[in-house]
């Protein structure tokens, strides 16, 4: 396993061991638009251990496909990624007709421009790889809670 991996399952497990309530989320839904299998299982892994529902997708194109049946609460976007790159899916999210081109989203960016990229795309806020996993609860949380951030 490679160092991010080995550093990401040891916030995952102290994760575990912190408040492990498990239902913070109160069945809100994440979107995780991830290629790299490793980044993306962890991430899923500690949003569901937190109480949130999360869908994966490995490409823009897969991400679409999941918003035809299914509306998240916030969508995790990566931006570098095969078929279909974060930029042409935000494209694409804008057109969808309904509540689905308004679902806010939280860029994952190894780039260090992340918060410019993320304000180029209309994104709420950015998280720069490698990045802390409680970075990415805080922020599915402000983007998740009644009265929080989303509710503007």
């Amino acid at each position: 396993m490679d160092g991010h991996h080995d550093a990401a399952m040891a916030t995952q497990r102290e994760l575990n061991h912190g408040s492990g309530s498990g239902d913070v989320a109160g069945g809100c839904r994440v979107l995780l638009v991830e290629d790299e299998d490793s980044i993306g299982q962890v991430v899923a892994d500690v949003l569901t251990l937190e109480g949130y529902e999360v869908r994966r997708a490995r490409n823009g194109r897969e991400a679409l496909d999941v918003l035809r049946d299914w509306l998240p609460t916030v969508i995790l976007l990566d931006l570098m990624m095969p078929v279909m790159d974060g930029w042409a899916f935000r494209a694409h999210q804008r057109e969808i007709d309904g509540a689905a081109a308004d679902v806010p989203i939280v860029v994952l960016s190894g780039a260090r421009e992340a918060r410019a990229r993320a304000r180029e795309l209309g994104a709420v806020e950015a998280l720069t790889k490698p990045f802390d996993l409680s970075q990415v609860i805080a922020a599915v949380g402000r983007w998740t809670e009644p009265g929080g951030s989303r509710a503007r």
